[in-house]
Order: structure tokens, then sequence, then C-alpha cells
């Protein structure tokens, strides 16, 4: 794809048609810069980190929430009956539907903490001295942020690994925060794609069980579910 986008592109024209085609020119005017990081290995680690880092880990999310509807059938119907209730059977669920939608809101949000697919995050270096729970930690010492350890917490989520998007509504059954929830981890370098993710989960999640009543052949039976670790746990 690269190699057909180079051979296409036109200069001249101002405007590039994607991501891809934007670098290539980026590369074109920076050519004769010795300290231009604008080169083709480049695009090609930055198109796999866009690949994996942003479609594997929103595909096994979507796939580990169909395995949910598929194992809760009461989670099913509430779905079914806030989304027919707000947003009717005569058009799609859009984004500005999604503060109106709490319940399934808080079913998206079961599912990444239940799923869990990064348990731990990209590793850092400690900036400065610190001790964590009496252990001394130097300056400079790798560490990596587990986040499974948050999401399976017995105070923030009591029965963690019972599967209950009520844990994530309030008494008036609005959205609740609870500041163990970070899938996406927290600070500086937290996912650069957060916002686009949780936009793509809501309308997929959403338009998928507003249309859709997800249930096994006859002929099938969910017995067990296992875990696969990849890149992202699916």
């Amino acid at each position: 794809q690269i190699a057909a986008h180079r051979e296409a592109i036109d200069y001249a024209e101002e405007e590039s048609a994607d991501f891809c085609e934007a670098y290539l020119r980026e590369i074109h005017m920076t050519a004769t810069n010795a300290d231009s990081s604008f080169h083709e290995k480049q695009l090609v680690n930055v198109c796999m980190d866009l690949w994996t880092a942003g479609v594997e880990t929103t595909a096994a999310t979507m796939a580990w929430g169909v395995v949910m509807l598929l194992q809760h059938p009461e989670v099913q119907s509430a779905l079914h009956d806030e989304l027919d209730s707000i947003v009717g059977i005569d058009r799609l669920v859009c984004m500005q539907d999604r503060a109106r939608l709490p319940y399934t809101s808080a079913f998206i949000q079961e599912v990444q903490r239940w799923a869990n697919i990064l348990p731990q995050n990209l590793m850092r270096n400690a900036a400065k001295d610190a001790v964590i729970g009496g252990v001394k930690i130097a300056a400079g010492t790798p560490v990596v942020p587990q986040i499974s350890a948050l999401m399976s917490d017995h105070e923030a989520f009591p029965e963690p690994c019972t599967f209950d998007p009520t844990r994530f509504l309030d008494e008036n059954g609005g959205l609740r925060s609870i500041p163990h929830f970070l899938p996406f981890s927290i600070g500086k370098r937290a996912c650069l794609g957060e916002g686009l993710a949780r936009m793509e989960l809501f309308l997929f999640f959403a338009n998928l069980a507003h249309r859709f009543n997800v249930r096994l052949s006859i002929y099938l039976r969910l017995c067990c579910v296992q875990q696969i670790v990849k890149f992202a746990v699916k």
C-alpha cells in the first residue's frame, strides 16, 4: 500500500487523501533535512502502531462484548430495553445519544474491566526515588503499570470475577465514575486514541445490541471461555 501510494501521489496537490499520503508528503518536504525523522521505515512502524493499538484492541474488546452478551442474556435484555425506549426502532444510535444511555455505557465499561485486554501497560522509568508499599524504587528503575491489579481490586470492584454492568451505575441509574477504572492507563503516556476508542466502542456496541439479538445456535453450547494472550487478550 505504501508503494502504491508513492506511485500515485501528486505532490502538486495540497490536500492529502489519507494518513499515508500525508506522511509521504512530509518525507518529500523534509528530504533535504538530514535531521528529519520522516522516512519510509518510520512510516511502516507508525502504520503498525496504528493497526495494533488502534484496531486489534478495539476488535478484541468487541469480541469479548459479544461473549458477555451470549453468557448473560439478562444483560442483553436490559440493553435492548434501554435502547428501544431511548432511541426507538427507526434510526441508528449516534454519539448524541450516549448521555441518555447510562446502562449501555456501563455495559461497555464492564466489558473493558472484565476482559482486561491489556493487563500490563508500557514500561516507564521512575523519574525520582519513591517508596511504594514499603518498597524503595530508585530513580531510573524500569516500572510496568499493572492495570489488571486495578481492574480486579476487591475494594473498588466487589466480586471482580462477576460480570455486572450495574457496578458502574449510581443509585439513580446514572453512570458513575470509579477511579480504579483505567483501561487506557493514566498520565502523559495514556492511550493517545482513548477518545476515538470510546466513540468506536459505544457506536459499535450500541448499534449491535440495538439491531440484533445475539444468541448461540441450538446446536452449540457456550461451556467455557479461554483467554489467549497476544498483543491484546482475546
